[in-house]
């Protein structure tokens, strides 16, 4: 009965380090998707390998895994490019090696991300060069996005980054959108060995004393 009972206790602990760490998470990140809460996954122990595994998935079949993201937050360092930092790069909108990171003009989703509605209007709008028109009468604008590179004499007074160029009435302000940095390093905020080691030193005793007893009880 007692690899049997290890084995109970051990994975209930594992359960109980998991809702640890999606707490941390919750802690630390900021508005964190409910895609990254469940980015994390158990490995159970069965009575003959008496191991269990807690962790960040680093394999999806719907996207970027949470293990890959979070690497940089959990290892502290520097963080990949994003998806869209490569196709921004691909049409030579961002220097090779940079990062975007939102400025004051960005439209924010709920979780704190550049929206995918400006993602595209920006995207577009790099492609074609074009300004799109918006509104009606006095409140009727023209909007364009554009990159300001190092190097760039027309935008040298300008941070490094994309901007969004407004006109109406016959005057215009350049807004910045993301602005590019050399790197974007985030230090350690997700410690799992921590997290998963507190959650054994704390109730690993009591789920396998609870399992004994349980074990033990319905033993024949």
């Amino acid at each position: 009965q007692i690899p049997f009972a290890t084995s109970v206790a051990l994975n209930k602990t594992a359960r109980l380090a998991q809702a640890g760490i999606k707490e941390e998470m919750q802690r630390v990140l900021d508005r964190p998707k409910p895609y990254t809460l469940n980015g994390t996954f158990v490995a159970n122990s069965t009575k003959h390998t008496l191991t269990a595994t807690v962790g960040l998935k680093d394999k999806s079949a719907s996207g970027r895994a949470a293990g890959v993201y979070l690497r940089p937050l959990v290892a502290g360092m520097p963080r990949h490019q994003t998806g869209w930092e490569r196709a921004l790069q691909s049409i030579g909108a961002i220097p090779p090696g940079m990062r975007a990171v939102p400025a004051a003009a960005a439209k924010l989703d709920s979780y704190g991300n550049l929206s995918k509605t400006q993602v595209t209007e920006i995207m577009g709008a790099l492609r074609t060069r074009l300004r799109t028109y918006k509104g009606k009468g006095k409140r009727a604008f023209a909007a364009a996005y554009f990159a300001a590179l190092p190097g760039n004499p027309r935008s040298r007074h300008l941070e490094p980054g994309i901007y969004r160029r407004i006109e109406r009435g016959g005057e215009s302000s350049i807004d910045p959108v993301v602005i590019f940095v050399s790197r974007a390093t985030y230090r350690q905020r997700i410690n799992l060995e921590s997290t998963v080691r507190d959650a054994v030193r704390n109730n690993f005793a009591r789920e396998l004393q609870t399992a004994l007893e349980q074990a033990l009880a319905s033993a024949r």
